[in-house]
């Protein structure tokens, strides 16, 4: 409450010595010692939530934005067997199966094995349209002559040219008694224990050309047509919804059941129909949607409906608002053919002619120029009391992010330049902000004070922040130190004083400071300096980070070796050999748990503190660590580092962190938890030259036969992570 009193009251007074400030100028005066664009930083200072743009961004939800989402890419190169993907499922079993316009595939997360006429002549067509799994774990394929079955490692026709007359099987749908529904270019056919019956216009349909079946909550059809708008069958009647009885259109590209009731209606010019209870409601263009040439819907597990556009990418709708995101966001192509969301959250994207995209849930919220940073290259962030953030950046200037809108300040809102480097919030509530090439500014009471070679400041290339406990300012530059006393700025010199980059500071619990340089670690007590080194049992003379935790340890980082500890004076080191995920770290930053998160040039990792005191001491020989890096949806694996702060705790527990590609938030409670891995599934058996099918009893005859085994471990999320032990 103090702080947030005292955040009050700077405000005012900032408001109001700027009025002062601002009136002087208009009378063609400068006011003393304030920056030349005093009057608009303030300006912005106060009013920051309304210089955001766009919408306020959810640090808390992994998915709220689409930005949110990896998306990968699979071609013909991959082993897709024509970039134009029609279908696509995920079975019982896991595999993905994928619908092409040259054949069919099945995907285990990593291959892909094909099935196309010439080794399945039950599958008349490559072009394959509808796929559905049925209750009997069946696997139905449209294709563009008839209707397929796999089942039990076996493929059999389901229909062929004497219903469709060769004409395309669009979908497929089963009602409660196991009756197979089919939307054909010819009719709509039912199938049951291999007996058809079709529907077309003499039983009461608008156009036997269908395009879309679903069965809802209520057990009534509904059926999706080329020109005939949306119709429902029930008791052997149908009935016919088009824009005379208030539908969008007369073009239904797909039909999907709603768990809430009714039906979702994608439609080829008319945007989106939900239909219920005798009641239409249209979503369009004026809604959000990017276009109304819909194509293909899915429901994920949340709710949420997912919409395939012709021109207009992916769209997602969430508590009736849309979101989308096309070429220009990472998708391969903008004219979808299908949509699919599966058991793992993940969102699969089939494209007119560039192949198949999978959007991914990343484990952890990554904010960069997307979400509305001014720059990607984040290099320090420090989380005020109050609930600010301030992220620096080299080129963008810096960024403050408030109740999730972001307001960036520049040097056109008076900061001396626009790559920045480490900042500070010292307890008056003045930001320091340190830059590459002009020094250090300092935003009090409304002013900006910049402080550069004309104030002592030994460089203007400034890399590390620090308030001690006295209130004095250090400010570690390439070219040693400074400090500032609340009056003035002064270079630190003397014997054994930095003379070098100092890129890390910190005092302990006894008062004495601690300055990371490259030429080792220095510390200041009672007036006199002391440099550590290699000699004294330090992995390495680059300091990166330093922190001291609740025992009063200090731990050290180092740019590639290892961890140091600092205990009762003696130094201990834990090694990558010692089972660290990497040897740099360019932070370190204890959760609430009591595990230590550190950076690195090819991600970030944890580890318990518990663990590395016992190697430490000698009680243990290795740790675990986790690392996150290629793999966990990082936009890049490269971390801030050299800098401080490097990394930050925000007041629920989140750690940020700066890297190449925008602000990391983990929140370690949060974390996906590990899942027991996924079962070993038998493919292929070749034994002696002879295929085998799984599930086939083998016999092998005496003496040696060769023999050849495929196996998988179907996951569509982390099939890259999967390891095999033999």
């Amino acid at each position: 409450m103090e702080r947030i009193e005292r955040g009050r009251e700077l405000a005012r007074l900032a408001e109001a010595r700027v009025r002062d400030d601002c009136a002087v100028r208009r009378a063609g005066l400068r006011p003393a010692n304030v920056g030349t664009a005093a009057c608009v930083l303030v300006f912005l200072l106060l009013l920051a939530p309304t210089m955001a743009r766009g919408q306020a961004l959810d640090l808390h939800n992994r998915t709220a934005a689409l930005t949110q989402y990896r998306i990968d890419a699979w071609q013909t190169e991959q082993g897709l067997p024509l970039n134009t993907v029609q279908s696509l499922l995920q079975t019982r079993d896991g595999y993905l199966w994928v619908g092409t316009g040259g054949g069919l595939a099945r995907f285990d997360g990593v291959r892909f094995t094909t099935f196309q006429p010439a080794h399945v002549p039950e599958i008349s067509s490559r072009s394959i349209f509808g796929l559905m799994e049925d209750s009997k774990r069946r696997l139905w394929i449209g294709h563009s002559k008839g209707a397929a079955i796999y089942g039990n490692g076996r493929f059999e026709v389901g229909f062929g040219e004497e219903i469709t007359e060769g004409r395309r099987v669009w979908d497929f749908a089963e009602t409660a008694d196991g009756a197979i529904w089919a939307a054909t270019e010819n009719g709509l056919v039912r199938w049951a224990d291999g007996a058809t019956r079709v529907y077309r216009e003499a039983e009461g349909l608008p156009t036997r050309r269908l395009r879309s079946v679903a069965v809802d909550n209520d057990g009534t059809l509904w059926i999706g047509t080329t020109g005939g708008g949306l119709v429902s069958f029930a008791g052997e009647r149908f009935r016919i919804l088009t824009p005379s009885e208030g539908f969008p259109h007369l073009a239904v590209r797909t039909v999907v059941a709603d768990p809430a009731g009714g039906v979702w209606a994608a439609t080829a010019g008319g945007g989106l129909a939900h239909v219920a209870d005798g009641r239409i409601r249209t979503y369009t263009e004026a809604d959000g949607l990017p276009t109304n040439q819909l194509t293909s819907l899915s429901l994920d597990a949340e709710g949420a409906l997912w919409i395939g556009t012709w021109g207009g990418g992916l769209s997602r709708m969430r508590r009736e608002q849309f979101t989308s995101i096309s070429t220009g966001g990472g998708l391969a192509g903008g004219q979808l053919w299908s949509v699919f969301a599966d058991r793992e959250g993940s969102v699969w994207v089939g494209t007119w002619v560039d192949g198949l995209n999978r959007l991914r849930p990343r484990d952890f919220v990554v904010l960069g120029t997307p979400e509305g940073l001014s720059h990607d290259n984040v290099r320090s962030v420090i989380h005020t009391g109050s609930g600010v953030a301030w992220i620096t950046t080299a080129g963008g200037g810096v960024n403050r992010i408030e109740k999730g809108r972001v307001t960036t300040f520049r040097v056109s809102d008076g900061l001396p330049s626009d790559e920045t480097s480490s900042i500070l919030e010292a307890r008056d509530g003045s930001i320091w902000i340190g830059t590459y090439t002009a020094g250090v500014a300092r935003l009090h009471r409304g002013r900006i004070e910049t402080y550069g070679s004309a104030s002592n400041l030994p460089s203007l290339d400034v890399r590390s922040l620090y308030q001690d406990r006295k209130g004095i300012v250090w400010i570690g530059t390439t070219s040693g130190l400074a400090r500032f006393d609340g009056q003035e700025l002064t270079a630190v010199r003397g014997t054994g004083a930095p003379s070098e980059t100092v890129s890390t500071i910190l005092e302990d619990r006894h008062g004495a400071l601690w300055f990371g340089t490259g030429e080792g670690l220095v510390r200041l007590q009672d007036g006199a300096f002391r440099t550590l080194t290699r000699k004294d049992g330090l992995l390495s003379d680059w300091i990166m980070s330093l922190y001291e935790d609740a025992s009063g340890s200090l731990w050290i980082t180092t740019n590639g070796d290892g961890i140091n500890r600092l205990r009762d004076g003696r130094l201990s080191a834990i090694r990558p050999s010692d089972g660290l995920w990497d040897g740099m770290a360019q932070v370190l930053l204890e959760d609430r748990n009591g595990h230590l998160w550190m950076t690195s040039n090819r991600g970030f990792y944890r580890v318990a503190r518990a663990e590395l005191d016992r190697v430490a001491d000698g009680r243990a020989t290795r740790v675990a660590s986790t690392g996150y890096g290629v793999g966990h949806g990082l936009r890049s694996t490269s971390f801030a580092g050299g800098h401080q702060p490097a990394g930050a705790i925000d007041g629920e527990g989140r750690i940020w962190f700066p890297s190449f590609s925008g602000i990391v938030i983990v929140d370690p409670s949060a974390l996906p938890r590990s899942k027991a891995p996924p079962g070993v599934r038998l493919e292929e058996i070749v034994a002696d030259g002879v295929e085998m099918a799984a599930g086939t009893t083998v016999e092998l005859p005496p003496g040696s036969v060769p023999l050849s085994i495929r196996y998988t471990a179907v996951t569509l999320l982390n099939a890259d992570r999967v390891r095999f032990r033999y």
